[in-house]
C-alpha cells in the first residue's frame, strides 16, 4: 500500500538525520527548516542575522523540542562554508542532508552591472556552493548523504536585467549535474584526430578517472523555483510598489497564474531530501508554476 505524506512514517522520515540548511533565515529557506523540523530532522540553522537565526531557531524547537544549532555565517567570506562544516561535525559527528539556500541577487544588465557586482553575485550563489560541498563530502560519504542546492529559473532560461544573477543560477544548475555524477566513462575518439596522452596507442577509446559523488550513494539535486514570494527581489532594491507590481505581473509570466510561495518549494525541497525521491540524482526541478515552458518574458 502506497504512503500518504500524512502518515506516521513520513511525519518523523527526518527523525535520525542531521539537516544543513543555509539561508534559514527567510523565505524558502524558513520554510524549508520548518518542514525539516516537523519532520522531525535535527537541524543546523545556518544565516547571517543573529536575531532571525533566534527567531527561526525558536520555532523549530517549538515544533520538535529538539537542541538545534544555529551557526551566523555570511558567505561573501571564504571560509565560511569551512567554518559551517566544521561546527556541525564538533556538534553531531556526521551530516545527512546538505541544503544550499543562501543566495543573493542583484540587477543589472551587461552595461549596468560591475564587475564587482558581478563578482559578488558568483561569490556567493555558485562559489560558496561548491566550497560547502567540498566541505562536506567526506561526512556525506559515510552517511550516504543528500544535497538540495536552491536554483532558479533564471538557471533554465535567461531573463533581462539579471545578467550575474542567470549565470550565476545557470552554473548552480551545472555544478549540481556534475558533482552528481558516477565513476568514469570510456569515450570513442578519432585518433588521427584527437591527440592525448590519456589515449593508447593503437586504441579508439580513452577513459578519465574522475570521479563525482553518485558511487558513494549520494544524491544531489536543485530545485528551480520561479517568482516566490520572499524578500529576495527586495532585498535586490526593488520598491514596495515595484514589488507589488512584480507580483502582479507574475499572474501573466506564470501558466498557473500565481507567485509561488516559500513553503510549496519546501516542500519539492523535502521530497527531493527524503528517501522518496531515492532514485533521483542530478535532477533540477522547476517549481515555478510553469513558468520555463513558456517563451521568456
Amino acid at each position: 500500500m502506497c504512503l500518504s505524506f500524512s502518515s506516521n512514517k513520513l511525519k518523523s522520515m527526518f527523525s535520525d538525520k542531521i539537516a544543513v540548511v543555509t539561508g534559514a533565515t527567510s523565505g524558502i529557506g524558513f520554510s524549508t527548516s520548518l518542514r525539516l523540523s516537523s519532520l522531525g530532522a535535527q537541524l543546523v540553522l545556518v544565516g547571517r542575522d543573529e536575531a532571525k537565526l533566534e527567531e527561526i531557531w525558536s520555532r523549530c524547537h517549538e515544533i520538535n523540542k529538539r537542541e538545534n544549532l544555529k551557526i551566523r555565517a555570511d558567505f561573501h567570506v571564504q571560509d565560511e562554508a569551512e567554518k559551517v562544516i566544521r561546527e556541525t561535525i564538533n556538534q553531531f559527528g556526521r551530516i545527512d542532508v546538505l541544503i544550499n539556500n543562501a543566495g543573493i541577487q542583484k540587477f543589472g544588465g551587461i552595461e549596468e552591472t560591475s564587475t564587482e557586482e558581478f563578482d559578488e553575485v558568483m561569490i556567493v550563489d555558485l562559489r560558496s556552493v561548491l566550497c560547502i560541498i567540498k566541505e562536506a563530502v567526506p561526512h556525506l560519504i559515510e552517511s550516504k548523504g543528500v544535497i538540495v542546492n536552491v536554483s532558479s529559473i533564471n538557471g533554465i532560461r535567461s531573463f533581462p536585467g539579471k545578467l550575474s544573477y542567470n549565470v550565476a543560477k545557470a552554473g548552480l544548475d551545472q555544478l549540481t549535474r556534475s558533482v552528481s555524477l558516477g565513476e568514469s566513462c570510456e569515450f570513442l575518439v578519432l585518433p588521427f584526430i584527437v591527440t592525448c596522452n590519456r589515449i593508447r596507442n593503437n586504441e579508439d577509446t580513452f577513459s578519465f578517472s574522475y570521479t563525482d559523488l553518485a558511487k558513494y550513494g549520494i544524491r544531489c539535486n536543485s530545485v528551480n523555483p520561479g517568482v516566490i514570494v520572499t524578500e529576495l527581489q527586495k532585498r535586490a532594491g526593488l520598491t514596495d510598489d515595484e514589488y507589488e507590481q512584480y507580483l502582479e505581473r507574475s499572474k501573466e509570466t506564470h501558466p498557473l497564474g500565481r507567485a509561488g510561495r516559500a513553503d510549496e518549494v519546501a516542500s519539492a525541497i523535502v521530497f527531493l531530501a527524503s528517501d522518496q525521491a531515492s532514485f533521483i540524482t542530478g535532477v533540477c526541478l522547476p517549481v515555478d508554476g510553469g513558468r520555463h515552458a513558456t517563451c521568456a518574458h
